[in-house]
């Protein structure tokens, strides 16, 4: 690494460079730059900000464990910094934690204590990004329409202070709002604008993520021709730079889209790219969308026992990411197997009620309601459920 300028501490410089990249989305090198930077006798608000960024970079690789452990860490030296900005942000990356920890109380409560900061040091741009947290939190409990009164809060208050970074962050909550919400072309109006800051910022990052979300957003609407351009600008973009787990995800997605085109020659080699970009990579929730694909798959074939099985292992992976989007989408998937089906697959009436059981952990109160249904219409099999399943 560089000399720091002169009157610059090695621990600030290596703060600004882990900042830096945090905001690039690089996690490995924002954490590679705290470890260092930690070892250089930081402030007390240095400490703060370091270990807040470590739990910002883990956060992104979902190791949510190792990532509390650090925002806990950043808020006790927060809490004696004197600093309330720095206070305030450390409760922010807090409640993001509890929030992906499917936590949803200790998140509400840390997002309260966070605005309450924000409010009294007159921090618009805090404000508006708090906002936002809480709007996802609206939106993991599947409530999108106060989701989205309180994005358009965040969307004024970030507007007014020209955050633009912010504000890429509330579209793109938006966007996915609106995509719940089957409003197609309100959430393409989203992504317009998500295109428009991505060249504002200069942020392949961000320009790749709005191409994949344009992208699934055909995809839900089964438009399947319309999806696979972005898709495939997104894979280009995600592959240019070197992210394995993103480029992974647009490889399943464009795996549905092949499969909705009948170009099943193209699958296969998807789907192996998908899986050796997954062994490198150690994320469950990566892992249950692959098996989930290889579900759908199966589907298609009219494959219903080997469906049942890669839908359980997709359930397995979801349970121990603890992500809620997991749980969704193969709730999406199992109501097309039984679509098209049907309810007399030998094996789905434990896999449902294997699901029942994992449904309340991350709160999917509609989905549970409708795998009732599903429950009700199965044969029963007399036989006792099985536990260790």
């Amino acid at each position: 690494m560089s000399k720091p300028p002169s009157g610059v501490s090695e621990s600030a410089r290596l703060l600004a460079e882990a900042c830096k990249y945090l905001g690039k989305g690089k996690s490995e090198d924002a954490l590679r730059c705290v470890v260092q930077g930690l070892k250089h006798a930081p402030t007390t608000v240095e400490s703060a900000e370091l270990n807040r960024i470590a739990g910002e970079a883990l956060l992104n690789r979902s190791q949510l464990s190792e990532a509390f452990d650090y925002v806990t860490i950043a808020r006790r030296y927060a809490l004696t910094c004197g600093d309330s900005e720095v206070l305030c942000k450390s409760i922010l990356t807090l409640g993001r934690v509890y929030g992906r920890m499917n936590r949803y109380a200790l998140a509400d409560k840390a997002w309260s204590e966070a605005l309450i900061l924000a409010n009294i040091n007159g921090d618009v741009r805090l404000q508006g990004r708090i906002l936002v947290n809480r709007a996802a939190l609206n939106q993991r409990r599947g409530d999108h329409s106060q989701a989205l009164a309180i994005l358009d809060d965040a969307r004024k208050r970030l507007e007014k202070v020209g955050d633009l970074r912010g504000l890429a962050g509330c579209y793109e909550c938006i966007a996915s709002s609106y995509m719940e919400k089957d409003e197609p072309k309100l959430a393409m109006q989203s992504f317009e604008k998500l295109e428009e800051l991505a060249r504002q910022l200069d942020d392949k990052r961000l320009d790749a993520i709005t191409q994949f979300r344009r992208g699934a957003l055909h995809l839900k609407q089964d438009e399947f021709a319309e999806a696979l351009e972005p898709l495939e600008e997104a894979y280009r973009l995600f592959k240019r730079l070197g992210d394995r787990k993103n480029r992974a995800i647009v490889l399943c997605n464009l795996i549905r889209v092949y499969i909705g085109l009948k170009q099943l020659d193209k699958v296969g080699a998807c789907l192996r790219e998908a899986v050796g970009l997954a062994k490198g990579v150690d994320s469950a929730s990566l892992m249950s969308m692959i098996q989930k694909i290889r579900g759908e798959m199966a589907v298609y074939e009219g494959a219903g026992d080997r469906a049942i099985r890669y839908f359980t292992e997709a359930l397995s992976y979801a349970e121990k990411a603890g992500d809620v989007e997991r749980f969704r989408s193969l709730h999406e998937r199992l109501g097309k197997m039984v679509e098209k089906l049907g309810f007399e697959l030998p094996g789905l009436e434990r896999f449902l009620k294997r699901a029942r059981r994992a449904y309340p952990s991350v709160g999917l109160e509609n989905e549970l309601a409708e795998l009732d249904e599903w429950l009700k219409q199965v044969p029963s099999s007399g036989v006792e459920e099985d536990k260790n399943i």
